[in-house]
């Protein structure tokens, strides 16, 4: 590569990181995130008003808040995660949104706080929109990973997604290993390829079967970062693993015809 060219390569990789670490959660944000708990917490309603956008008193929001204080445990939290934040900005709108998600901890209770602020050019963030999730730690075992009441499904899924991977690999094996087989790398490439995508939530059993979608090895387990989240199972149909597998039997096959001797007339 051309030195000019390797530096013009340079600079613009420093300014993608520079702009995607210009992406993070804003100190000042993420205070007052945390300032607008600590007032659901105190029950303090006349400082998240007065410091909130119109909207909230309009929409009589003291007696909400007044409802989720007596939700919440006295005691102080133990923990107050960061989980989430997302943010836009349209031509059509005069204020940038801001969403923030925070996980708070008790010893025999969790909640999970979603907050939104508004802001204007460069003036403090106001508060816009609220929501709270409250459950005790026994309620949310039932988000961990376990065994135990699950159905033929789960299992069923359990096993798609670890036989899915091994397709793939034995596809991919099958394909670098064969002697003689044209144009290999494609048919490397071909066996990560997966079709249709089904997705189940292993807590509640929820399924989800997406018909028009493609990806590259479509398989695996997640989780949110919270105790709020379920575990979820994803696995594509190893399309292009089966296809492989066919193809390189199909040409180990030729190749050992070509290889006999001709019947005697």
């Amino acid at each position: 590569m051309p030195r000019s060219a390797f530096g013009w390569l340079t600079a613009a990789c420093l300014l993608l990181v520079s702009a995607c670490s210009g992406l993070g959660l804003p100190p000042e944000l993420d205070q007052a995130a945390r300032t607008v708990f600590a007032r659901f917490h105190s029950g303090d309603s006349d400082a998240i008003l007065r410091d909130g956008a119109p909207l909230l008193i309009e929409n009589d929001a003291a007696s909400t808040i007044r409802q989720i204080n007596s939700l919440l445990p006295m005691e102080e939290p133990e923990e107050v995660n960061f989980v989430g934040y997302s943010w836009s900005k349209t031509a059509s709108e005069p204020a940038s949104q801001h969403r923030l998600t925070y996980e708070i901890r008790w010893a025999k209770e969790a909640a999970l706080m979603n907050v939104s602020f508004e802001q204007y050019g460069e003036t403090p963030y106001q508060l816009n929109g609220f929501t709270f999730r409250i459950a005790s730690r026994e309620e949310l075992a039932a988000n961990e990973f376990n065994l135990s009441g699950k159905t033929l499904g789960h299992y069923a899924m359990m096993a798609a997604v670890f036989v899915s991977p091994l397709l793939m690999i034995t596809a991919f094996v099958m394909a670098l290993t064969t002697p003689g087989l044209p144009r290999r790398w494609l048919w490397c490439l071909l066996s990560v390829v997966t079709l249709c995508l089904f997705r189940l939530d292993w807590a509640n059993g929820a399924f989800q079967f997406v018909l028009l979608h493609a990806g590259l090895v479509s398989f695996g387990f997640s989780r949110g970062g919270s105790l709020f989240s379920s575990w979820v199972l994803t696995a594509g149909i190893p399309v292009g693993a089966i296809y492989v597998m066919f193809r390189v039997w199909r040409h180990r096959r030729d190749e050992v015809d070509a290889g006999k001797p001709a019947d005697p007339a």
